[in-house]
């Protein structure tokens, strides 16, 4: 425990002076499998990367899972962030539910509200929603009891058992089935499936958008570190050893490519060389983007436990992926982290092309 909050107070020290958080990171087996048995009690923040993700026992923070399947029987006092191909809910939330998952499930009972991105959705008749549903899905099926449902889906259906509190409000090109015995006390309105920027501010607006960017940079950092596992990690390294020098000439960089790539494009002879420095401007800055997020988890896990060798590049990326993208919620401090990380993960980028142009040109090459 204190070597978690140690670890955590490392990053506060930069976004978060004023504010205390704990978290525990799931130990992942061998086999890629985690379980917390239902006798198990987390007092802290759980995050679970795995194959397979079962939880059974009691979380009484938040719990962040990414898996190929979940199944979460245990209750969560807080929120619960689920993405996953495979997903089926029986523990109670106290909180939100955030879901990305093909099919996604929910049997129990949520405090807050649930917003879902699947293929097929089913809540249950079961499942008794103390806030409103907001979903995008190929097809949704509402069985169980809640405040108000919005969404953009291909089929939506309301079982028998189904109870809505108040308005009903959906996206589709087809008729919602209303199965007897289902009940829905305001408005049932059906919107044009064309509309697909309604759509989108319902189920990926302001309280879901940065969760899918979250998701979506943890799934590219996992598929670059399964390509080039030797060098993300020497990157990540690279990053933290020698920050104070990659953030110098990532900045440099940051301001010096714009001014030279508008005076090349002034000129008639080179101006194909400042639209190319226009065009590599933004690869730049993403993969410094990516490298301090990778490098951020190395840091983390390195401070957690300094005695062990083993580097685990899914929970590396993981953490990194969580800190960077809640750096957007610190107010006035939190751009100025991320600016910083960023600047030093453009630093290791610009390292590497420097290095390998050297070389090219050492022998001769260029």
């Amino acid at each position: 425990m204190k070597k978690i909050l140690l670890a955590l107070g490392a990053v506060l020290l930069l976004a978060l002076p004023a504010t205390a958080m704990a978290a525990t990171f799931s130990s992942i087996a061998d086999n890629g499998n985690y379980t917390l048995a239902k006798d198990q009690i987390i007092n802290d923040d759980l995050y679970v990367a795995a194959g397979n993700a079962t939880v059974n026992g009691k979380v009484a923070g938040d719990l962040f899972v990414f898996a190929g399947q979940a199944r979460i029987d245990g209750d969560v006092e807080g929120d619960l962030y689920v993405c996953s191909g495979n997903v089926t809910i029986s523990g109670n939330i106290k909180d939100d539910l955030k879901v990305a998952g093909g099919t996604v499930v929910v049997e129990s009972k949520i405090g807050g509200d649930v917003m879902i991105v699947g293929g097929t959705v089913e809540i249950a008749s079961s499942a008794d929603i103390g806030g409103d549903i907001y979903s995008g899905a190929g097809n949704l099926t509402i069985s169980g009891a809640a405040n108000k449902v919005k969404a953009g889906v291909g089929g939506l259906t309301l079982g028998k058992t189904a109870n809505i509190k108040g308005d009903i409000e959906y996206w589709s090109e087809e008729d919602a089935k209303i199965e007897n015995g289902a009940e829905y006390a305001g408005a049932l309105t059906k919107r044009q499936a064309e509309a697909k920027r309604d759509i989108s501010n319902y189920y990926l607006g302001k309280k879901f958008a940065w969760f899918g960017k979250m998701i979506a940079f943890f799934i590219i950092l996992l598929i670059l570190c399964a390509i080039f596992p030797k060098r993300s990690r020497a990157y990540a390294q690279a990053w933290r050893k020698s920050f104070g020098k990659n953030f110098l000439s990532g900045f440099l960089f940051l301001i010096a490519l714009p001014i030279v790539a508008i005076i090349l494009l002034l000129s008639m002879i080179f101006s194909p060389f400042g639209v190319g420095g226009f065009l590599i401007y933004p690869i730049f800055i993403y993969s410094g983007i990516l490298i301090s997020m990778l490098g951020i988890g190395v840091w983390i896990m390195s401070v957690i436990d300094r005695d062990s060798k083993k580097y685990s590049a899914p929970l590396s990326a993981l953490v990194g992926v969580i800190v960077y993208t809640l750096l957007d919620f610190v107010p006035m401090i939190g751009w100025l982290a991320k600016f910083l990380a960023v600047a030093a993960g453009i630093g290791v980028v610009w390292g590497v092309v420097w290095n390998f142009l050297s070389v090219r040109k050492a022998k001769k090459l260029l």
